[in-house]
């Protein structure tokens, strides 16, 4: 997770926006708030978002990092939640199986639209230039 949020930091400091590392809270309404494992907010976006208050606007990414304990949450609840309020692109990164996927908001639903695993390289619908080879995203 950290290799994808350093490689998220490294692309806004060079075209702007935000990274946001959990735990943060993502408020939609009373009843849907989540916690993304990792948010970002483009530049034209980032305005939106402080520090000292509460999140309430969708972001542009969300990424949840698969786990056995976690991957019913992540493609279910969270997955839907995230879709219904807007967030344009949802990236599943799963270190057991080391691979990266890009679900991409279409008609209020997510569509895998890239499934990537070493030694392809991973790249965003949404970051216009975001690309990281997924290998650098396991250094084990």
């Amino acid at each position: 997770m950290f290799e994808l949020a350093h490689h998220l930091r490294q692309y806004a400091a060079q075209a702007g926006g935000l990274t946001l590392i959990s735990p943060i809270d993502i408020v939609f309404d009373e009843f849907n708030v989540l916690q993304p494992d990792i948010a970002f907010f483009q530049a034209s976006r980032r305005h939106y978002v402080s520090l000292d208050k509460v999140t309430r606007v969708p972001p542009d990414i969300v990424v949840e990092v698969i786990s056995p304990s976690t991957v019913r949450n992540d493609l279910g609840r969270k997955k839907a939640t995230f879709a219904r309020f807007g967030v344009p692109e949802y990236w599943l990164l799963d270190p057991r199986a080391e691979r990266m996927e890009r679900h991409s908001l279409a008609n209020g639903a997510y569509e895998r639209t890239l499934s990537v695993a070493p030694p392809e390289s991973f790249r965003s619908g949404v970051l216009d230039g975001f690309e990281c080879a997924v290998l650098s995203l396991f250094p084990w």
